[in-house]
Parts: C-alpha cells; structure tokens; sequence
C-alpha cells in the first residue's frame, strides 16, 4: 500500500532506502524550497546555517494515509527543538516524546514560540487536531541556525 503513495517531487529518487530508514538532503540556499523554509523566520539568509530534507518514505506513507482515512483534515506546520544528541532518536520515532524523554509533545506553532536557546528545530507536516498520534505527523526539515545570531519572527 505504502509503494502506492507518490513520494513529494521535491526528493532525491537516487537515494535507497534499504539500509537506511531515512535520509537527509541538504536543500541549497539558492532554491526555492530553501527561500520556503528561510520564510519562517527573520533574516534568514543570516540566521540560518543548513537546511536538511528529511525523506523518509514509511512516515510519510503512514502520514498521507492516516490523512486520506481522516478525510479534509487541515494540515498544520509545527516547530520542535532538539538537541543534536537527541536528533537521530526523533527522527528515528517520529518526534515521539516517550522516545525524547520529555513530559510532553515539545511542539510550538510558530518560530517565534520556540525557546530562545533552540538552534536546532524539526519542521513538522501536522493534521490539525492529530499532532499527538505518530501518523499525524511527519518530519519535513531539519533547520540549523548559527548560534552566534538567533532572531526568530
């Protein structure tokens, strides 16, 4: 069911999957979806040191048909902070706060909520009203900001 659901156009087709569950591109700045991303935040060509694609193609399946079962359900941008240590875990397990060790999902709606130390952030595709189940939502990007200038809009 999961080969069924067309993977977004923006990915890498060249990568395999079998010995990795995931991957992570590197998005160039001089691309649209780097401007995307970028437009979350204040100066962002300034701020932000890296952007990565997360392509995992069994969380976005599970998210496109958890999607298509809920029928016209909004969808939602949320932004997590994590640390490098826990990166590989949240991507792992799909941002599961169980995983992180948190008391709760760590999940804010807009940049400019995110806590002012928060240098590394996961860009995640929600449904509205079903961030908290696992198909509800999917890891999009990873976006590193420079630590020495942290403005968020």
């Amino acid at each position: 069911m999961l080969a069924s659901v067309k993977q977004p156009s923006t990915w890498d087709t060249s990568k395999s999957y079998i010995t990795y569950q995931y991957h992570l591109v590197p998005v160039s700045s001089f691309t649209s979806e780097f401007d995307a991303v970028a437009s979350y935040f204040t100066e962002p060509k300034t701020q932000i040191k890296t952007v990565e694609r997360v392509q995992n193609p069994y969380q976005y399946g599970k998210f496109i048909l958890f999607q298509l079962q809920k029928g016209g359900v909004q969808e939602k941008t949320l932004f997590m902070p994590v640390s490098q240590e826990k990166l590989t875990t949240a991507l792992k397990h799909n941002c599961d706060f169980r995983r992180l060790k948190h008391r709760c999902d760590m999940f804010y709606e807009s940049p400019q909520d995110l806590p002012s130390d928060s240098t590394i952030i996961i860009i995640l595709k929600t449904l509205s009203g079903y961030s908290c189940y696992d198909a509800g939502r999917y890891p999009q990007y990873i976006v590193t900001l420079n630590t020495d200038h942290i403005e968020i809009q």
